[in-house]
């Protein structure tokens, strides 16, 4: 995805890097979430 660098401006690839570390991240916590038994819904509720 990345092998196009020489045809970007640093700025084009810092958004491009961007992108694909958000959805990285995105779905190391789906999966993280996931192994520790989801959201703890009733601790959001006292938050209200």
């Amino acid at each position: 995805q990345l092998n196009d660098a020489e045809s970007e401006t640093p700025t084009q690839r810092f958004d491009a890097d961007f992108a694909i570390m958000t959805l990285e991240l995105a779905a190391l916590i789906k999966r993280l979430l996931k192994i520790f038994g989801g959201e703890d819904e009733a601790a959001y509720a006292k938050m209200r």
